[in-house]
């Protein structure tokens, strides 16, 4: 009974899983750097995306017609309830959705509590951008993939990946990007792009913020060490502000950034939503705070149902527009 079951699942991925689909990477190629005892960055070659990793959910809406296409990046703990919530939401909204875990891609698989606490952020969101890039070109390629109308939904460090496809993708097929709890810090934030990108907040994010400045996710700020210089990506604000370069600085806050580039004409727009917190797809608002790097830091999370229901409505409209 064990090997018909076997075999019978060895069929199913089969009939799944195309070789053209597969894109598996080669085992330990990616790296734990210790900077410390308990805080890590990732070196070495990253991977691509895998439409046949185990981690890959590709899910439509109930009687939906070429639905458009909502790409999903994790936060800094990779795929967990918060992800698979928002996919399942999304596709309410008529929005077909491509969920997975960029680090179980790269052979990691510490799990939330390690990622989100003793990784750098520039870490996680080099890996995540490199997997988030080519599932949008898998996407556009593939054949599952019928309507190639796509949009992209980023929270916390995911955020951070998903706006720095505006300028790398195509406006005629990236119609609009969703970054919910964006920090400054990491890889930087764009200066130019031509995709719409819109951010969203709740009212007591302080996600990751030190909690002796008082600061709210927005208003954040810290030094330029935090962040990596990424030169294959042009027009960050993070090129002038790294580990390497002015790193004893202080980057920008998100808030600033957004005056700043909204000022110069990008298609950019920011909300803060009350009764909600960092990562609305979790319940919530709860307080708390973490430990992170030896250092004490805000951990507000979640959103109550009329504020997390407010949010999708808003995306909503923002689909029918298109």
């Amino acid at each position: 009974m064990n090997k018909l079951i076997a075999f019978l699942l060895l069929i199913f991925v089969s009939f799944l899983c195309n070789a053209e689909d597969c894109n598996p990477q080669a085992k330990d190629v990616a790296k734990l750097d210790a900077i410390s005892a308990t805080w890590f960055t990732v070196n070495g070659p990253l991977a691509e995306f895998n439409f046949c990793d185990s981690s890959v959910s590709l899910d439509f809406p109930f009687g939906a017609d070429k639905p458009p296409l909502m790409i999903l990046v994790h936060g800094g703990g990779g795929r967990g309830r918060d992800t698979e919530m928002a996919a399942y939401n999304f596709r309410r909204l008529g929005f077909s959705t491509l969920l997975f875990d960029s680090y179980r891609m790269n052979n990691f698989t510490q799990g939330y509590q390690f990622f989100s606490l003793q990784v750098t952020n520039e870490a996680r969101q080099r890996m995540s951008l490199k997997v988030t890039k080519t599932a949008y070109e898998w996407a556009l390629k593939s054949e599952r993939i019928k309507n190639k109308k796509i949009y992209l939904w980023g929270v916390s460090n995911g955020a951070s990946v998903a706006v720095n496809l505006a300028d790398i993708a195509d406006s005629s097929f990236l119609k609009a990007i969703f970054a919910e709890g964006l920090p400054p810090n990491g890889i930087g934030l764009p200066e130019k792009f031509d995709i719409p990108i819109y951010l969203a907040y709740g009212e007591l994010d302080n996600y990751g913020t030190r909690i002796e400045a008082n600061q709210l996710q927005w208003t954040r700020d810290g030094f330029c060490d935090e962040n990596t210089e990424l030169v294959e990506l042009i027009n960050r604000n993070s090129l002038q502000c790294n580990a390497k370069i002015n790193s004893e600085k202080m980057y920008e806050s998100t808030q600033s950034w957004y005056d700043r580039v909204k000022g110069n004409g990008q298609p950019i727009q920011m909300k803060i939503y009350s009764d909600a917190a960092h990562d609305f797809f979790l319940n919530g608002p709860l307080k708390g705070t973490n430990v992170k790097n030896g250092k004490l830091v805000g951990a507000n999370l979640g959103a109550s149902n009329s504020a997390r229901n407010h949010y999708l409505e808003d995306i909503k409209k923002i689909k029918d527009l298109n």
